[in-house]
Parts: C-alpha cells; sequence; structure tokens
C-alpha cells in the first residue's frame, strides 16, 4: 500500500469519524441535524430523524471500512466516502442556490453557514478519496513506515478539514462597526 493510499485512508477515516461524533454525540447534537437538514431546503424525504440516522450509520461504515487494514474493505470504504461526499456537496449546493441560510452542521455545532467552500471541500475530499481507492488497490504489501507516516500525515489532515470553519475564522480579520 502507497503512502498515498493510507494517507487518504486515515483522512477520510479522520473526516467521517468526527462526522458521526459531531452528529450522534448526544440527543441535542442529533436533533440539531435533523433540524439542519431541514433547514437547508432539501426535499421532504430527507428531513427526518430516520434518514438523519442513515446519513449516520453510513458515515460511521465508512470510517469503519477505512480503518480496517484490508486492500478491499479499504477501497470500497473511499469509493462510499466518494459517493457520500459528492451527495453531500449536491445538498448542500442545493440549500445554497435555495437561499437557504443554515450553519454547517458536518462535524457538529459550527456557527460558519453552508456555502461554496463546503461544497469545494466536498468535492475535493471526493477526490481525495477516488485518489485513495486507486492508490489503495495499486499499492503493495502494508509496512510500518508508510503506515506510520501516512497514517499521522493523513489524521493531522483530517483534523485540519473538521476544523475548517474554526480556522478561516480565527483568521479572519474583525470588522469595526464604524
Amino acid at each position: 500500500m502507497t503512502y498515498i493510499g493510507i494517507t487518504s485512508r486515515a483522512l477520510l477515516f479522520a473526516v467521517f469519524a468526527m462526522a458521526v461524533r459531531g452528529k450522534a454525540a448526544d440527543r441535542d447534537s442529533f436533533a440539531s441535524f435533523v433540524s439542519s437538514m431541514t433547514a437547508m431546503g432539501l426535499p421532504a424525504a430527507f428531513r427526518n430523524s430516520r434518514f438523519a440516522m442513515l446519513v449516520v450509520a453510513c458515515e460511521g461504515s465508512t470510517a469503519i471500512l477505512l480503518a480496517i487494514p484490508s486492500t478491499l474493505t479499504g477501497a470500497i470504504g473511499c469509493v462510499m466516502a466518494a459517493g457520500q461526499l459528492v451527495a453531500f456537496a449536491l445538498a448542500i449546493q442545493v440549500s445554497v442556490r435555495s437561499g437557504g441560510d443554515t450553519s454547517c452542521r458536518c462535524f457538529g455545532a459550527s456557527s460558519a453557514p453552508l456555502g461554496t467552500p463546503h461544497v469545494a471541500r466536498n468535492l475535493v475530499l471526493a477526490l481525495c478519496a477516488l485518489l485513495g481507492a486507486a492508490a489503495t488497490l495499486a499499492g503493495g504489501a502494508l509496512t510500518a513506515g508508510p503506515l506510520l507516516v501516512g497514517g499521522l500525515a493523513g489524521l493531522l489532515a483530517g483534523f485540519l478539514v473538521t476544523r475548517l470553519d474554526d480556522l478561516v475564522a480565527l483568521f479572519t480579520p474583525l470588522r469595526s462597526s464604524r
């Protein structure tokens, strides 16, 4: 397995694990996620707790598949991640186009409204997932060096991706109210 495959899988694992944690940490987190789907202006079939549970279950299943040190399960996890990320990008785009003004509940509570940067983030992650699937299938045996370096790099990158809204807010200059 190559560094690219391991790094991609670790990055995606971190993203999907943090997404599950943010949405299903407690009843309030889950209720906020369900209400955000309504605020996004999605069709009625996608605005209920059953569909929200399905989303969380798919994200959790993807994280588990990505963590299993097997070529086949890793590649399947990457493909599942790519499909979900494209679906999330489409849902966010629907919300943005309809003028929805809901905050991002991708990884739990956030004050950042959904927008084009969230669509772009998900599409870039989907490309990373497809690259990860290809690298996982093309890679060789799993060895300690690539596992350690690629795994740590991917986990760090995944953590930064999940905190992107916070990092942008941290480095955005405050506007004066003159």
